[in-house]
């Protein structure tokens, strides 16, 4: 199978007498590979079925372990043992000039014929050999790209992610991803990526993201900046800013703005492809399920192209190249994710994640409270997991501190002197004590007053009960043996917040005997850490609407 066009398979047809010829038992050995392997091709897709990790042994060699992996043809590549690699022998390596690149080293099926014999029939190839082969070794080449591969040549992870390149060169690459789908009113990730040489100059970026349907989750996201601090050489970069989904199905466009981009390489200025859009469809139900529905609506032509370069990434290798020699400065396997997940892998993490929380799982939300000194501002924050359906909320809240209501409490004895003297004696009297600090200090403060009386009876001595004070109505308690003997005095204060100090003033109603009467007293004061607690729990509370 050594094309992408497929015929209605043709099997032999035994019977007793029949010749057999080559052509017979090549015919045997094409229908049955043709058929495993468009089944590999169309159930279980192509990349690394096991194994294939790629190390580095030392500046100039990688290993490649034993492993398994379907190509894009269903073709088995098997590794029985591990490979030992100097990357200056391996095809298509080229160090030609002074620089740090990265290159990728890549897998291809290949067969080879094995076991020369002297052919019977004395035919020959075009060659003139009259040698033919016993064996044919299904085996497999490494050989190196430095070009990164285009991106629609992972049709799987197209069918749920898109990327768009908003520059290319031959030293520099920078593209970004978001999902094709999204919920209305669901918060994405976008994601910019940027690949380059160490060797190019010092890196900057900016633009501003211009969007329809889907939006910025505040304006700082809608500018994108990056700057490469200095010094610092590295081969790749990630930028991520999240965007929300509109409120309704639509079809999103994500792209830059032409009058803000802007790219510096060094000090060399180029213009970022403005063309370069991506289209986020904003749709209602099961994302699953359309990408499923897409998958098997796609005609079969495409799930069958095939080009003759494809093939499979093993890793990604950053090279210091120092002509003629070169060091090995970073490996990374399998840099696409290019992976085949058997069907027990998915029936397993499917469970899992159904009992653990999934897409479809119910959001549960995880809450810590943190204990921050009196008088800090509260904070709330949120995280969203999206991956474990899991939302963690951290509020942290300023102790209350021990002062935060204050009190102070004494008596006030104040003078009375009325006494009936007949007709024309006026039926009420009030009477004033001196100001009184409450020793709260300047501001608001509540008073609290109530009527003390001492009794010398001794039963009362006995219950301790001869001391006591009245609060409220004292009509509550007339003609009872709980009753006051100032059944008819009110008490009121008048509270000086600036000076801090109040005065307590009492009418009587009624000649009384006493020369004095005495007045308990709480004076009571909120902190002002208090204050700025409640303010700012208030700037919180709307501050946070909607999270």
């Amino acid at each position: 199978m050594k094309n992408s066009r497929y015929y209605p398979h043709e099997r032999n047809n035994y019977f007793k007498g029949k010749l057999l010829t080559v052509r017979d038992f090549e015919s045997e050995q094409t229908y049955v590979n043709n058929k495993r392997r468009l089944l590999n091709r169309l159930l279980y897709g192509s990349g690394v079925v096991s194994g294939l990790q790629v190390v580095r042994v030392d500046d100039h060699t990688v290993s490649v372990q034993a492993g398994v992996a379907f190509d894009c043809l269903g073709r088995e590549i098997v590794v029985p043992a591990p490979k030992v690699v100097k990357l200056s022998k391996v095809e298509g390596y080229i160090g030609d000039s002074d620089c740090t690149k990265n290159v990728y080293l890549c897998m291809a099926y290949e067969e080879k014929d094995r076991e020369p014999i002297y052919s019977v029939s004395n035919a020959s190839d075009s060659t003139g050999d009259p040698n033919q082969y016993n064996r044919i070794l299904e085996t497999y080449r490494l050989f190196i790209k430095e070009e990164l591969p285009d991106f629609a040549d992972f049709e799987y992870r197209n069918l749920t992610t898109q990327a768009a390149v908003l520059y290319e060169d031959e030293q520099t690459r920078i593209w970004q991803t978001a999902p094709r789908y999204v919920n209305p009113g669901q918060i994405f990730e976008v994601t910019v990526h940027i690949e380059k040489s160490p060797e190019v100059p010092s890196l900057t970026l900016a633009y501003e993201v211009r969007s329809e349907m889907i939006y910025p989750l505040d304006l700082e996201q809608s500018v994108i900046s990056f700057s490469e601090q200095p010094g610092v050489k590295r081969n790749s970069y990630e930028l991520k800013y999240r965007m929300k989904a509109g409120n309704r199905e639509a079809e999103g466009t994500l792209s830059i703005s032409p009058s803000s981009s802007m790219l510096t390489l060094g000090d060399n200025q180029y213009a970022l492809n403005e063309k370069a859009a991506l289209t986020v469809a904003v749709i209602n139900g099961s994302i699953n399920d359309k990408v499923t529905e897409q998958f098997f609506e796609r005609p079969f032509e495409r799930a069958v192209a095939y080009t003759p370069d494809q093939c499979i990434y093993l890793a990604r290798i950053s090279l210091v190249v120092i002509k003629p020699a070169y060091i090995i400065d970073e490996v990374k396997s399998n840099p696409f994710d290019e992976y085949i997940y058997n069907s027990m892998l998915q029936y397993t993490v499917g469970k899992e994640n159904a009992a653990y929380g999934g897409q479809d799982a119910p959001l549960a939300v995880q809450a810590s409270v943190e204990m921050l000194p009196p008088g800090q501002a509260p904070n709330l924050t949120a995280e969203v997991e999206p991956g474990r359906n899991e939302i963690h909320l951290h509020l942290a809240l300023p102790a209350v501190a021990a002062d935060a209501v204050q009190m102070t409490t004494g008596t006030a004895t104040i003078e009375t002197n009325y006494r009936s003297t007949g007709l024309f004696t006026k039926a009420e009297q009030s009477f004033y004590s001196d100001e009184i600090a409450h020793g709260l200090g300047a501001g608001q403060a509540f008073v609290v007053l109530g009527l003390e009386e001492y009794s010398e009876d001794r039963l009362g001595e006995q219950l301790n009960r001869e001391e006591k004070v009245y609060f409220g109505d004292r009509d509550v308690f007339k003609n009872s043996e709980f009753g006051s003997e100032l059944m008819n005095a009110s008490l009121a204060a008048v509270v000086y917040p600036k000076a801090g100090t109040f005065r307590i003033g009492i009418k009587l109603s009624q000649a009384s005997e006493r020369d004095f009467i005495t007045v308990r007293w709480w004076a009571y004061k909120r902190a002002q850490t208090s204050g700025a607690i409640q303010t700012a729990y208030s700037q919180t509370a709307s501050s946070k609407e909607g999270v």
